[in-house]
Protein backbone atom coordinates (compact mmCIF):
# COMPACT_ATOMS: atom_id res chain seq x y z
CA UNK A 1 0.00 0.00 0.00
CA UNK A 2 2.86 2.37 0.82
CA UNK A 3 4.38 1.87 -2.64
CA UNK A 4 1.04 2.70 -4.22
CA UNK A 5 0.72 5.88 -2.12
CA UNK A 6 4.24 6.97 -3.10
CA UNK A 7 3.52 6.26 -6.75
CA UNK A 8 0.33 8.31 -6.73
CA UNK A 9 2.09 11.19 -4.97
CA UNK A 10 4.91 11.14 -7.53
CA UNK A 11 2.39 11.12 -10.36
CA UNK A 12 0.58 14.10 -8.81
CA UNK A 13 3.83 16.05 -8.45
CA UNK A 14 4.78 15.37 -12.07
CA UNK A 15 1.18 15.98 -13.23
CA UNK A 16 1.32 12.57 -14.94
CA UNK A 17 -1.47 10.07 -15.53
CA UNK A 18 -1.22 6.29 -15.34
CA UNK A 19 -3.12 3.60 -17.27
CA UNK A 20 -3.07 -0.19 -16.97
CA UNK A 21 -3.30 -3.14 -19.37
CA UNK A 22 -3.77 -6.34 -17.42
CA UNK A 23 -4.04 -9.94 -18.47
CA UNK A 24 -3.10 -12.39 -15.72
CA UNK A 25 -3.73 -9.85 -12.93
CA UNK A 26 -7.24 -9.22 -14.22
CA UNK A 27 -7.64 -5.66 -12.89
CA UNK A 28 -5.76 -6.02 -9.59
CA UNK A 29 -3.34 -3.19 -10.37
CA UNK A 30 -6.22 -0.84 -11.14
CA UNK A 31 -7.95 -1.92 -7.93
CA UNK A 32 -4.84 -1.18 -5.86
CA UNK A 33 -4.55 2.26 -7.43
CA UNK A 34 -8.15 3.29 -6.79
CA UNK A 35 -7.87 1.99 -3.24
CA UNK A 36 -5.68 4.99 -2.40
CA UNK A 37 -7.09 8.46 -1.80
CA UNK A 38 -6.20 10.88 -4.59
CA UNK A 39 -6.07 8.20 -7.29
CA UNK A 40 -8.75 9.99 -9.31
CA UNK A 41 -6.24 12.76 -10.09
CA UNK A 42 -3.84 10.40 -11.84
CA UNK A 43 -5.76 7.26 -12.88
CA UNK A 44 -8.39 7.55 -15.60
CA UNK A 45 -8.65 4.21 -17.35
CA UNK A 46 -7.45 0.64 -17.42
CA UNK A 47 -7.81 -2.33 -19.74
CA UNK A 48 -8.32 -6.00 -18.92
CA UNK A 49 -7.33 -7.90 -22.04
CA UNK A 50 -7.37 -11.58 -21.25
CA UNK A 51 -7.49 -13.10 -24.72
CA UNK A 52 -5.01 -12.70 -27.56
CA UNK A 53 -7.75 -11.30 -29.78
CA UNK A 54 -8.60 -8.52 -27.34
CA UNK A 55 -4.94 -7.66 -26.86
CA UNK A 56 -4.68 -7.20 -30.62
CA UNK A 57 -7.99 -5.35 -31.01
CA UNK A 58 -7.93 -3.05 -27.97
CA UNK A 59 -4.22 -2.48 -27.39
CA UNK A 60 -2.74 -2.80 -30.86
CA UNK A 61 -0.51 -5.74 -29.95
CA UNK A 62 0.93 -7.26 -33.10
CA UNK A 63 -0.25 -10.76 -33.98
CA UNK A 64 3.22 -11.35 -35.39
CA UNK A 65 4.79 -10.47 -32.01
CA UNK A 66 2.53 -13.01 -30.28
CA UNK A 67 3.34 -15.66 -32.89
CA UNK A 68 7.08 -15.04 -32.69
CA UNK A 69 7.52 -14.66 -28.91
CA UNK A 70 4.29 -16.22 -27.46
CA UNK A 71 1.72 -14.18 -25.56
CA UNK A 72 3.62 -14.53 -22.30
CA UNK A 73 6.77 -12.64 -23.24
CA UNK A 74 8.58 -9.37 -22.76
CA UNK A 75 7.82 -7.99 -26.26
CA UNK A 76 4.08 -8.59 -25.77
CA UNK A 77 4.15 -6.96 -22.33
CA UNK A 78 5.89 -3.94 -23.84
CA UNK A 79 3.39 -3.62 -26.68
CA UNK A 80 0.53 -3.90 -24.19
CA UNK A 81 1.96 -1.09 -22.05
CA UNK A 82 2.63 1.14 -25.03
CA UNK A 83 -0.84 0.42 -26.41
CA UNK A 84 -2.44 1.47 -23.13
CA UNK A 85 -0.38 4.68 -23.09
CA UNK A 86 -1.19 5.47 -26.70
CA UNK A 87 -4.92 5.00 -26.20
CA UNK A 88 -5.21 6.77 -22.87
CA UNK A 89 -2.66 9.51 -23.41
CA UNK A 90 -1.04 8.60 -20.09
CA UNK A 91 2.64 9.26 -19.41
CA UNK A 92 2.95 6.01 -17.43
CA UNK A 93 1.40 2.64 -18.27
CA UNK A 94 1.71 -0.83 -16.75
CA UNK A 95 0.96 -4.23 -18.26
CA UNK A 96 1.00 -7.86 -17.12
CA UNK A 97 0.94 -11.11 -19.06
CA UNK A 98 1.72 -14.47 -17.53
CA UNK A 99 0.71 -17.88 -16.23
CA UNK A 100 -0.68 -17.49 -12.72
CA UNK A 101 -1.20 -21.22 -12.38
CA UNK A 102 -1.88 -23.81 -11.27
CA UNK A 103 -0.98 -25.16 -14.72
CA UNK A 104 2.13 -24.44 -16.73
CA UNK A 105 1.81 -22.79 -20.13
CA UNK A 106 1.20 -24.91 -23.22
CA UNK A 107 4.78 -24.21 -24.32
CA UNK A 108 6.13 -25.50 -21.00
CA UNK A 109 6.58 -22.09 -19.37
CA UNK A 110 6.27 -22.75 -15.62
CA UNK A 111 3.33 -21.45 -13.63
CA UNK A 112 4.18 -18.24 -11.79
CA UNK A 113 5.93 -16.73 -14.81
CA UNK A 114 4.85 -13.13 -15.38
CA UNK A 115 6.17 -10.43 -17.67
CA UNK A 116 5.53 -6.84 -16.56
CA UNK A 117 5.64 -4.01 -19.09
CA UNK A 118 6.42 -0.44 -18.02
CA UNK A 119 5.94 2.54 -20.33
CA UNK A 120 7.26 5.86 -18.98
CA UNK A 121 7.47 9.11 -20.92
CA UNK A 122 8.19 7.54 -24.30
CA UNK A 123 10.43 4.69 -23.09
CA UNK A 124 9.18 1.12 -22.62
CA UNK A 125 10.77 -1.92 -21.01
CA UNK A 126 9.74 -5.23 -19.51
CA UNK A 127 10.66 -7.34 -16.51
CA UNK A 128 10.71 -11.15 -16.40
CA UNK A 129 9.41 -12.33 -13.02
CA UNK A 130 8.69 -15.68 -11.36
CA UNK A 131 6.44 -15.77 -8.32
CA UNK A 132 5.67 -18.67 -5.96
CA UNK A 133 2.37 -19.52 -4.36
CA UNK A 134 -1.13 -20.32 -5.52
CA UNK A 135 -2.89 -18.62 -8.39
CA UNK A 136 -4.20 -15.65 -6.40
CA UNK A 137 -0.91 -15.14 -4.58
CA UNK A 138 0.98 -15.01 -7.90
CA UNK A 139 -1.46 -12.42 -9.19
CA UNK A 140 -1.14 -10.28 -6.04
CA UNK A 141 2.66 -10.44 -6.16
CA UNK A 142 2.63 -9.49 -9.85
CA UNK A 143 0.40 -6.48 -9.20
CA UNK A 144 2.56 -5.27 -6.31
CA UNK A 145 5.76 -5.72 -8.36
CA UNK A 146 4.25 -3.79 -11.28
CA UNK A 147 3.50 -0.83 -9.00
CA UNK A 148 7.02 -0.98 -7.55
CA UNK A 149 8.53 -0.98 -11.05
CA UNK A 150 6.35 1.99 -11.99
CA UNK A 151 7.62 3.98 -9.00
CA UNK A 152 11.18 2.99 -9.88
CA UNK A 153 10.69 4.15 -13.48
CA UNK A 154 9.57 7.56 -12.26
CA UNK A 155 12.42 7.94 -9.80
CA UNK A 156 15.33 6.46 -11.73
CA UNK A 157 17.59 8.70 -13.71
CA UNK A 158 16.79 11.84 -11.68
CA UNK A 159 15.13 13.48 -14.68
CA UNK A 160 16.32 16.95 -15.61
CA UNK A 161 13.81 19.79 -15.39
CA UNK A 162 13.50 21.45 -18.80
CA UNK A 163 11.63 24.69 -19.50
CA UNK A 164 10.58 25.42 -23.08
CA UNK A 165 9.46 28.95 -23.89
CA UNK A 166 6.85 29.00 -26.64
CA UNK A 167 3.95 26.94 -27.90
CA UNK A 168 4.56 26.75 -31.64
CA UNK A 169 5.98 24.09 -33.94
CA UNK A 170 9.59 24.17 -32.69
CA UNK A 171 8.53 24.30 -29.04
CA UNK A 172 6.13 21.36 -29.27
CA UNK A 173 8.59 19.18 -31.17
CA UNK A 174 11.34 20.08 -28.71
CA UNK A 175 9.08 19.11 -25.79
CA UNK A 176 8.34 15.72 -27.35
CA UNK A 177 11.99 15.00 -28.11
CA UNK A 178 13.17 16.09 -24.66
CA UNK A 179 10.51 13.97 -22.95
CA UNK A 180 11.51 10.97 -25.06
CA UNK A 181 15.09 11.59 -23.92
CA UNK A 182 13.96 11.10 -20.33
CA UNK A 183 13.62 14.70 -19.15
CA UNK A 184 10.83 16.26 -17.16
CA UNK A 185 9.51 18.93 -19.50
CA UNK A 186 7.41 22.02 -18.91
CA UNK A 187 6.20 24.09 -21.86
CA UNK A 188 5.39 27.74 -21.15
CA UNK A 189 3.01 29.45 -23.59
CA UNK A 190 1.72 32.99 -23.13
CA UNK A 191 -1.36 32.40 -25.32
CA UNK A 192 -4.54 30.68 -24.21
CA UNK A 193 -3.85 27.77 -26.57
CA UNK A 194 -1.01 26.11 -28.45
CA UNK A 195 -0.01 26.39 -32.09
CA UNK A 196 -1.67 29.69 -33.02
CA UNK A 197 0.72 30.28 -35.91
CA UNK A 198 0.64 26.63 -36.98
CA UNK A 199 -3.13 27.01 -37.17
CA UNK A 200 -2.98 29.69 -39.89
CA UNK A 201 -0.15 28.23 -41.96
CA UNK A 202 -0.95 27.01 -45.45
CA UNK A 203 -4.16 29.07 -45.38
CA UNK A 204 -5.38 26.98 -42.48
CA UNK A 205 -4.38 23.66 -44.04
CA UNK A 206 -0.85 23.53 -42.55
CA UNK A 207 1.86 22.75 -45.08
CA UNK A 208 3.64 20.43 -42.62
CA UNK A 209 6.84 19.87 -44.57
CA UNK A 210 8.25 19.20 -48.01
CA UNK A 211 8.74 15.55 -48.91
CA UNK A 212 12.29 15.87 -50.22
CA UNK A 213 15.84 14.92 -49.31
CA UNK A 214 18.17 16.94 -47.14
CA UNK A 215 19.99 18.51 -50.06
CA UNK A 216 16.72 19.89 -51.39
CA UNK A 217 15.82 21.23 -47.94
CA UNK A 218 19.16 23.00 -47.79
CA UNK A 219 18.82 24.40 -51.31
CA UNK A 220 15.51 26.04 -50.39
CA UNK A 221 16.87 27.61 -47.21
CA UNK A 222 17.62 31.25 -47.93
CA UNK A 223 19.92 32.19 -45.06
CA UNK A 224 22.54 30.14 -43.24
CA UNK A 225 21.71 26.74 -44.77
CA UNK A 226 25.05 25.23 -43.67
CA UNK A 227 24.01 25.76 -40.05
CA UNK A 228 21.16 23.29 -40.60
CA UNK A 229 23.23 20.30 -41.73
CA UNK A 230 23.10 18.54 -38.36
CA UNK A 231 19.46 19.44 -37.70
CA UNK A 232 18.23 18.25 -41.10
CA UNK A 233 20.31 15.07 -41.11
CA UNK A 234 19.18 14.26 -37.57
CA UNK A 235 15.49 14.85 -38.20
CA UNK A 236 14.53 15.33 -41.85
CA UNK A 237 11.13 15.54 -43.52
CA UNK A 238 10.77 11.76 -43.83
CA UNK A 239 11.27 11.34 -40.07
CA UNK A 240 8.73 14.09 -39.42
CA UNK A 241 6.17 12.35 -41.60
CA UNK A 242 6.89 9.00 -39.93
CA UNK A 243 6.44 10.59 -36.52
CA UNK A 244 3.04 12.05 -37.41
CA UNK A 245 1.83 8.78 -38.92
CA UNK A 246 2.95 6.87 -35.80
CA UNK A 247 1.03 9.38 -33.69
CA UNK A 248 -2.13 8.71 -35.71
CA UNK A 249 -2.24 11.63 -38.20
CA UNK A 250 -3.10 10.83 -41.81
CA UNK A 251 -1.11 12.92 -44.28
CA UNK A 252 -0.95 13.47 -48.04
CA UNK A 253 1.53 14.88 -50.55
CA UNK A 254 0.48 17.41 -53.17
CA UNK A 255 2.06 19.38 -56.00
CA UNK A 256 5.61 20.46 -55.32
CA UNK A 257 6.00 17.68 -52.70
CA UNK A 258 4.03 19.76 -50.22
CA UNK A 259 2.77 17.66 -47.31
CA UNK A 260 -0.59 18.38 -45.66
CA UNK A 261 -2.87 16.63 -43.18
CA UNK A 262 -5.33 14.49 -45.10
CA UNK A 263 -8.18 16.39 -43.46
CA UNK A 264 -6.86 19.76 -44.72
CA UNK A 265 -7.27 21.06 -41.15
CA UNK A 266 -4.23 22.47 -39.38
CA UNK A 267 -6.03 21.89 -36.08
CA UNK A 268 -5.50 18.14 -36.57
CA UNK A 269 -1.73 18.66 -36.65
CA UNK A 270 -1.87 20.69 -33.43
CA UNK A 271 -4.07 18.08 -31.72
CA UNK A 272 -1.65 15.33 -32.74
CA UNK A 273 1.28 17.20 -31.21
CA UNK A 274 -0.72 18.01 -28.06
CA UNK A 275 -1.66 14.36 -27.69
CA UNK A 276 1.96 13.30 -28.17
CA UNK A 277 3.10 15.71 -25.46
CA UNK A 278 0.41 14.60 -23.04
CA UNK A 279 1.31 10.96 -23.61
CA UNK A 280 4.92 11.75 -22.72
CA UNK A 281 4.02 13.61 -19.58
CA UNK A 282 4.87 17.12 -20.75
CA UNK A 283 3.44 19.79 -18.45
CA UNK A 284 1.76 22.53 -20.51
CA UNK A 285 1.29 25.93 -18.87
CA UNK A 286 -0.94 28.27 -20.90
CA UNK A 287 -1.48 31.98 -20.23
CA UNK A 288 2.03 32.03 -18.79
CA UNK A 289 4.37 34.79 -19.96
CA UNK A 290 8.11 34.42 -19.51
CA UNK A 291 9.50 37.80 -18.49
CA UNK A 292 13.17 36.86 -18.10
CA UNK A 293 15.69 34.05 -18.45
CA UNK A 294 17.69 33.56 -15.25
CA UNK A 295 21.44 33.07 -15.58
CA UNK A 296 24.12 32.73 -12.90
CA UNK A 297 27.86 32.53 -13.67
CA UNK A 298 27.15 31.78 -17.33
CA UNK A 299 24.77 28.91 -16.50
CA UNK A 300 21.07 29.06 -17.24
CA UNK A 301 19.15 28.29 -14.06
CA UNK A 302 15.53 28.90 -14.98
CA UNK A 303 12.98 31.53 -15.95
CA UNK A 304 10.87 34.26 -14.43
CA UNK A 305 7.20 33.99 -15.40
CA UNK A 306 4.05 36.03 -15.01
CA UNK A 307 0.72 34.26 -14.88
CA UNK A 308 -2.67 35.50 -16.10
CA UNK A 309 -3.23 37.38 -12.83
CA UNK A 310 0.05 39.27 -13.19
CA UNK A 311 1.88 37.46 -10.39
CA UNK A 312 5.58 36.80 -10.99
CA UNK A 313 7.60 33.84 -9.81
CA UNK A 314 10.84 32.06 -10.60
CA UNK A 315 10.91 28.54 -12.03
CA UNK A 316 14.13 26.61 -11.58
CA UNK A 317 15.32 24.51 -14.52
CA UNK A 318 18.39 22.58 -15.60
CA UNK A 319 18.00 23.91 -19.15
CA UNK A 320 15.85 26.43 -21.02
CA UNK A 321 14.87 26.32 -24.69
CA UNK A 322 13.85 29.57 -26.37
CA UNK A 323 11.39 28.75 -29.17
CA UNK A 324 9.39 31.96 -29.22
CA UNK A 325 9.29 32.56 -32.98
CA UNK A 326 10.15 35.85 -34.67
CA UNK A 327 8.01 38.98 -34.99
CA UNK A 328 5.70 38.05 -37.87
CA UNK A 329 1.97 37.70 -37.16
CA UNK A 330 2.22 39.33 -33.75
CA UNK A 331 -1.40 38.37 -33.07
CA UNK A 332 -0.23 34.76 -32.74
CA UNK A 333 2.18 35.69 -29.96
CA UNK A 334 5.33 36.26 -32.02
CA UNK A 335 6.31 39.59 -30.50
CA UNK A 336 10.10 39.25 -30.40
CA UNK A 337 10.40 38.10 -26.77
CA UNK A 338 13.10 35.57 -27.57
CA UNK A 339 15.13 38.14 -29.49
CA UNK A 340 15.08 40.48 -26.49
CA UNK A 341 16.10 37.66 -24.12
CA UNK A 342 18.97 36.67 -26.41
CA UNK A 343 20.21 40.23 -26.84
CA UNK A 344 20.11 40.89 -23.10
CA UNK A 345 22.26 37.78 -22.55
CA UNK A 346 24.93 38.95 -24.97
CA UNK A 347 23.89 37.24 -28.22
CA UNK A 348 24.06 39.09 -31.49
CA UNK A 349 20.62 39.59 -33.01
CA UNK A 350 20.70 40.34 -36.72
CA UNK A 351 18.34 42.92 -38.18
CA UNK A 352 14.87 41.54 -38.67
CA UNK A 353 12.54 42.20 -41.57
CA UNK A 354 9.42 40.59 -43.04
CA UNK A 355 9.84 37.67 -45.43
CA UNK A 356 7.41 35.66 -47.52
CA UNK A 357 5.40 38.84 -47.73
CA UNK A 358 3.59 40.81 -50.49
CA UNK A 359 5.26 43.61 -52.48
CA UNK A 360 4.13 47.21 -52.50
CA UNK A 361 4.31 48.55 -56.07
CA UNK A 362 4.84 52.15 -57.23
CA UNK A 363 2.58 51.84 -60.26
CA UNK A 364 -1.05 52.65 -59.56
CA UNK A 365 -2.47 50.20 -62.10
CA UNK A 366 -2.26 47.38 -59.51
CA UNK A 367 -5.09 49.03 -57.64
CA UNK A 368 -7.21 48.98 -60.82
CA UNK A 369 -6.78 45.19 -60.98
CA UNK A 370 -7.31 44.56 -57.27
CA UNK A 371 -8.50 41.01 -56.61
CA UNK A 372 -7.43 39.68 -60.03
CA UNK A 373 -5.68 36.32 -59.68
CA UNK A 374 -3.42 35.03 -62.44
CA UNK A 375 -2.33 31.43 -63.01
CA UNK A 376 0.47 30.04 -65.15
CA UNK A 377 2.28 33.35 -65.44
CA UNK A 378 6.01 33.89 -65.14
CA UNK A 379 7.43 36.36 -62.63
CA UNK A 380 11.02 37.58 -62.74
CA UNK A 381 12.71 39.76 -60.11
CA UNK A 382 15.72 41.80 -61.22
CA UNK A 383 18.26 44.19 -59.73
CA UNK A 384 19.65 46.12 -62.65
CA UNK A 385 20.58 43.45 -65.16
CA UNK A 386 20.92 40.72 -62.56
CA UNK A 387 18.08 38.18 -62.34
CA UNK A 388 17.45 37.37 -58.66
CA UNK A 389 14.46 35.09 -59.10
CA UNK A 390 12.36 33.66 -61.93
CA UNK A 391 9.51 31.18 -61.65
CA UNK A 392 6.20 30.07 -63.18
CA UNK A 393 3.12 30.04 -60.99
CA UNK A 394 0.32 32.12 -59.47
CA UNK A 395 -0.04 35.70 -58.24
CA UNK A 396 -2.71 38.22 -57.35
CA UNK A 397 -3.10 41.99 -57.64
CA UNK A 398 -3.99 43.96 -54.52
CA UNK A 399 -4.83 47.55 -53.62
CA UNK A 400 -1.19 48.10 -52.61
CA UNK A 401 0.65 45.95 -55.17
CA UNK A 402 1.00 42.22 -55.72
CA UNK A 403 0.84 39.01 -53.68
CA UNK A 404 0.43 35.26 -54.15
CA UNK A 405 2.86 32.31 -54.13
CA UNK A 406 5.24 33.72 -56.76
CA UNK A 407 5.48 37.06 -55.01
CA UNK A 408 5.94 35.61 -51.52
CA UNK A 409 8.88 33.51 -52.68
CA UNK A 410 10.35 36.46 -54.61
CA UNK A 411 10.26 38.53 -51.41
CA UNK A 412 12.98 36.26 -49.97
CA UNK A 413 15.38 37.97 -52.38
CA UNK A 414 14.54 41.49 -51.22
CA UNK A 415 17.44 42.46 -48.98
CA UNK A 416 17.23 46.18 -48.18
CA UNK A 417 14.90 49.11 -48.92
CA UNK A 418 17.44 51.01 -50.96
CA UNK A 419 17.61 48.19 -53.52
CA UNK A 420 16.05 49.22 -56.84
CA UNK A 421 14.19 46.04 -57.73
CA UNK A 422 11.89 45.45 -60.68
CA UNK A 423 9.23 42.80 -61.19
CA UNK A 424 8.78 41.55 -64.76
CA UNK A 425 5.51 39.75 -65.45
CA UNK A 426 5.16 37.50 -68.53
CA UNK A 427 1.44 37.01 -69.07
CA UNK A 428 1.93 34.41 -71.80
CA UNK A 429 5.04 32.38 -70.90
CA UNK A 430 3.95 29.41 -73.03
CA UNK A 431 4.07 31.52 -76.23
CA UNK A 432 7.10 32.97 -77.97
CA UNK A 433 6.86 36.55 -79.19
CA UNK A 434 6.25 35.27 -82.71
CA UNK A 435 3.51 32.89 -81.56
CA UNK A 436 1.89 35.61 -79.48
CA UNK A 437 1.92 38.01 -82.41
CA UNK A 438 0.23 35.39 -84.59
CA UNK A 439 -2.38 34.85 -81.86
CA UNK A 440 -3.10 38.59 -81.70
CA UNK A 441 -3.42 38.74 -85.47
CA UNK A 442 -6.00 35.96 -85.39
CA UNK A 443 -7.94 37.77 -82.66
CA UNK A 444 -7.81 41.00 -84.66
CA UNK A 445 -9.06 39.13 -87.71
CA UNK A 446 -12.01 37.77 -85.75
CA UNK A 447 -12.78 41.29 -84.52
CA UNK A 448 -11.91 43.29 -87.65
CA UNK A 449 -14.83 45.66 -87.17
CA UNK A 450 -14.06 46.22 -83.47
CA UNK A 451 -12.14 48.83 -81.58
CA UNK A 452 -8.81 47.84 -80.07
CA UNK A 453 -10.21 47.98 -76.52
CA UNK A 454 -12.80 45.33 -77.47
CA UNK A 455 -10.41 42.92 -79.18
CA UNK A 456 -8.55 41.49 -76.21
CA UNK A 457 -11.35 39.71 -74.35
CA UNK A 458 -10.15 36.23 -75.39
CA UNK A 459 -6.53 37.02 -74.62
CA UNK A 460 -6.77 38.72 -71.22
CA UNK A 461 -9.04 38.83 -68.16
CA UNK A 462 -11.58 41.64 -68.46
CA UNK A 463 -10.19 43.45 -65.39
CA UNK A 464 -6.76 43.66 -66.99
CA UNK A 465 -7.80 44.91 -70.44
CA UNK A 466 -8.13 48.65 -69.59
CA UNK A 467 -4.69 48.59 -67.96
CA UNK A 468 -3.01 46.85 -70.90
CA UNK A 469 -4.74 49.16 -73.37
CA UNK A 470 -3.42 52.18 -71.47
CA UNK A 471 0.10 50.80 -71.12
CA UNK A 472 0.25 49.83 -74.81
CA UNK A 473 -0.14 53.42 -75.96
CA UNK A 474 -2.63 52.31 -78.60
CA UNK A 475 -5.77 54.44 -78.75
CA UNK A 476 -8.66 52.48 -77.17
CA UNK A 477 -11.08 53.39 -79.99
CA UNK A 478 -8.67 52.64 -82.77
CA UNK A 479 -10.08 50.04 -85.20
CA UNK A 480 -8.03 46.86 -85.02
CA UNK A 481 -7.48 46.88 -88.81
CA UNK A 482 -5.62 50.17 -88.35
CA UNK A 483 -3.25 48.91 -85.64
CA UNK A 484 0.24 49.02 -87.15
CA UNK A 485 2.86 46.29 -87.09
CA UNK A 486 5.00 48.43 -84.81
CA UNK A 487 2.11 48.95 -82.39
CA UNK A 488 1.49 45.23 -82.43
CA UNK A 489 5.18 44.58 -81.70
CA UNK A 490 5.01 46.89 -78.68
CA UNK A 491 1.83 45.12 -77.49
CA UNK A 492 3.57 41.75 -77.70
CA UNK A 493 6.57 43.10 -75.81
CA UNK A 494 4.24 44.49 -73.14
CA UNK A 495 2.37 41.20 -72.66
CA UNK A 496 5.69 39.40 -72.31
CA UNK A 497 7.07 41.96 -69.87
CA UNK A 498 4.75 44.03 -67.69
CA UNK A 499 7.16 45.96 -65.49
CA UNK A 500 6.42 46.92 -61.90
CA UNK A 501 8.77 48.72 -59.51
CA UNK A 502 8.90 47.71 -55.85
CA UNK A 503 8.47 50.51 -53.33
CA UNK A 504 8.72 48.20 -50.30
CA UNK A 505 7.44 45.18 -48.43
CA UNK A 506 4.25 44.83 -46.48
CA UNK A 507 4.73 44.71 -42.74
CA UNK A 508 5.25 41.92 -40.21
CA UNK A 509 1.51 41.59 -39.75
CA UNK A 510 1.33 40.06 -43.24
CA UNK A 511 4.67 38.24 -43.28
CA UNK A 512 4.66 34.46 -43.03
CA UNK A 513 8.14 34.37 -41.47
CA UNK A 514 10.74 36.66 -39.98
CA UNK A 515 14.09 37.17 -41.67
CA UNK A 516 16.92 37.68 -39.19
CA UNK A 517 17.09 36.75 -35.53
CA UNK A 518 19.58 35.24 -33.11
CA UNK A 519 22.89 34.96 -34.96
CA UNK A 520 23.75 31.36 -35.76
CA UNK A 521 27.38 32.21 -34.97
CA UNK A 522 26.36 32.28 -31.31
CA UNK A 523 24.68 28.86 -31.40
CA UNK A 524 26.22 25.37 -31.67
CA UNK A 525 24.78 23.81 -34.87
CA UNK A 526 25.20 20.30 -33.50
CA UNK A 527 23.11 20.86 -30.37
CA UNK A 528 21.29 24.23 -30.69
CA UNK A 529 22.92 25.27 -27.40
CA UNK A 530 24.05 28.84 -26.91
CA UNK A 531 27.80 29.48 -27.09
CA UNK A 532 27.29 32.32 -24.61
CA UNK A 533 25.18 30.68 -21.88
CA UNK A 534 25.40 27.03 -20.80
CA UNK A 535 22.06 25.26 -20.63
CA UNK A 536 20.32 27.76 -22.94
CA UNK A 537 19.07 26.46 -26.29
CA UNK A 538 17.35 28.03 -29.31
CA UNK A 539 14.98 26.51 -31.87
CA UNK A 540 12.81 27.64 -34.75
CA UNK A 541 12.09 31.09 -36.14
CA UNK A 542 13.87 32.91 -33.31
CA UNK A 543 17.10 31.96 -35.11
CA UNK A 544 18.42 33.76 -38.19
CA UNK A 545 17.03 31.09 -40.52
CA UNK A 546 14.35 31.28 -43.18
CA UNK A 547 13.33 29.50 -46.36
CA UNK A 548 10.97 29.78 -49.31
CA UNK A 549 7.38 28.59 -49.25
CA UNK A 550 6.49 24.93 -49.59
CA UNK A 551 6.80 23.52 -46.05
CA UNK A 552 10.49 24.34 -45.67
CA UNK A 553 10.13 26.84 -42.82
CA UNK A 554 8.08 24.43 -40.72
CA UNK A 555 10.68 21.72 -41.35
CA UNK A 556 13.33 24.10 -39.97
CA UNK A 557 11.17 24.41 -36.85
CA UNK A 558 10.68 20.63 -36.50
CA UNK A 559 14.34 19.84 -37.09
CA UNK A 560 15.88 22.48 -34.81
CA UNK A 561 13.30 21.77 -32.10
CA UNK A 562 14.00 18.04 -32.22
CA UNK A 563 17.78 18.50 -32.17
CA UNK A 564 17.58 20.85 -29.21
CA UNK A 565 15.34 18.40 -27.35
CA UNK A 566 17.62 15.38 -27.74
CA UNK A 567 20.80 17.38 -27.07
CA UNK A 568 19.92 18.59 -23.57
CA UNK A 569 22.16 16.95 -21.00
Amino acid sequence: METTRQLIEQLRQHQFHISTAESCTGGMIASMLVGVSGASEVFEEGYVTYSNEVKIKNLGVSAETIRKYTVVSGPVAEEMAKGAADRSGAALALSTTGYAGPDDGEDGTPAGTVYIGVYCCGAVKSAHCHFKGDRNEVRRQAAREALRLALEALEEGNMSEIMIIGGGAAAMMCAIAAADAGHQVTLLEKNEKLGKKVFITGKGRCNITNDSDVENLLQHTMRNPRFLYSAFYTFDSSRMMEFLIEEGLKIKTERGNRVFPQSDHSSDVIRTLERAMKKRGVTICLNTTVTDILVTDGQCRGVEVKDASGRKKELVADAVVTATGGVSYASTGSTGDGLRFAGKLGHKVTDVMPSLVPFEIREDFCRQMQGLSLKNVSLKLTKGRKILYEELGEMIFTHFGISGPLVLTASCYYTKPEDDLTVHLDLKPALSEKQLDERILRDFGANKNSYFKNSLNKLLPSKMIPVIVELSGIAPDKPVNEVTKEERRKLVALLKNVEMHISGLRGFSEAIVTRGGVSVKDVDPGTMESKKVRGLYFAGEVLDLDAVTGGYNLQIAWSTGYLAGISIQ
